[in-house]
């Protein structure tokens, strides 16, 4: 990041698929572990499962004097109705990161977009579908370097110490070296 950069990145799925949780680590991420600035913002339906969420992240090397989204970096969603909510292409520099299930009905995906099996690989891979928003914030760190990989991992380790530590730094991981083969930075 050069001096007074602000990256905003943009997360949408649905209720109950850790979206919240997705952009609060990469905010604690930027905040704690990179010291950057970070504001994280979080919105969702009356339906808390099921219906569509989104949380935005604003990442600055400086402070961050206006806490809302003027156009998005970077879109990353896990649903069908987050992508025609939230991942409509604004400014041909934008960069969408789309799990397959998702970015079936759009037809064919082109740069800046990115499609990844997201859910696939929670259900397949871990065995869990519950990893997908780890899976996802490892996509958005590997494909943007907003942060750094350490940054991201003692996010999820202080958030996690707990429970399931172990697999959802593997998915961080995983979902990391899936974003760093389309690194756009």
């Amino acid at each position: 990041m050069t001096n007074n950069e602000r990256f905003e990145v943009r997360i949408g799925g649905t209720g109950g698929q850790g979206i919240l949780t997705t952009g609060v680590l990469l905010g604690e991420a930027a905040a704690l572990y990179d010291h950057k600035y970070a504001v994280q913002t979080q919105t969702y339906g009356p339906e808390s499962r099921g219906g569509a969420s989104k949380t935005d992240v604003i990442i600055s090397s400086s402070e961050i004097d206006f806490p809302e989204i003027i156009m998005p970096d970077l879109v990353a969603v896990l649903s069908k109705e987050a992508l025609r909510k939230y991942g409509k292409p604004a400014d041909q520099s934008m960069i969408r990161v789309l799990d397959a299930s998702a970015a079936a009905e759009e037809g064919p995906v082109h740069p800046p977009s990115f499609t990844f099996p997201i859910l696939e690989v929670a259900i397949k891979e871990l065995g869990n579908v519950m990893t997908a928003n780890i899976l996802l914030l490892g996509v958005i760190v590997g494909i943007s370097g907003i942060v750094s990989l350490p940054a991201a991992e003692l996010a999820v380790e202080t958030r996690f110490a707990k429970r399931n530590l172990s697999l959802n730094l593997q998915a961080l991981k995983i979902g990391f070296a899936m974003g760093l083969k389309n690194r756009t930075v």
